[in-house]
């Protein structure tokens, strides 16, 4: 099961809560929830934090899927930040990112790094006055 809210009330973020056990079907879903919840929200970049189970590996046949995660990205989806991601996990899917071509990704170890990261992006991506 796949968990999908709001992290704010500025609608600027979503959260996806990977339950143990999670497959790539359960993702898709998830997917096409944060796509309408993007839709929602005019004219503004949506980022994603993503809370892994911890110590679970990717589900079977990650390169396919994860092209095909890419492929299904909202035009407004901004970075996936990935919690609690365990170091070999990180290092396969930043290499099957790499492969595909895909750099909209960081990994950090608590949501409290997530949301400092997503509005450090946001403080540099604001005009300057």
């Amino acid at each position: 099961m796949i968990d999908v809210a709001w992290a704010n009330e500025t609608r600027d973020t979503i959260v996806l809560k990977l339950s143990s056990g999670w497959t790539w079907e359960q993702y898709f879903l998830a997917q096409d929830e944060v796509s309408t919840m993007i839709e929602s929200i005019p004219d503004i970049v949506v980022h994603c934090i993503i809370l892994f189970p911890k110590n679970q590996p990717l589900p079977p046949n990650a390169l396919g899927n994860l092209r095909k995660i890419v492929k299904r990205t909202h035009e407004r989806f901004g970075i996936a930040v990935l919690v609690g991601v365990s170091p070999y996990t990180a290092l396969m899917v930043n290499t099957l990112f790499k492969v595909i071509g895909y750099k909209a990704i960081h990994f950090v170890t608590t949501v409290a790094e997530a949301h400092i990261y997503l509005e450090t992006l946001r403080q540099k991506s604001r005009p300057k006055a």
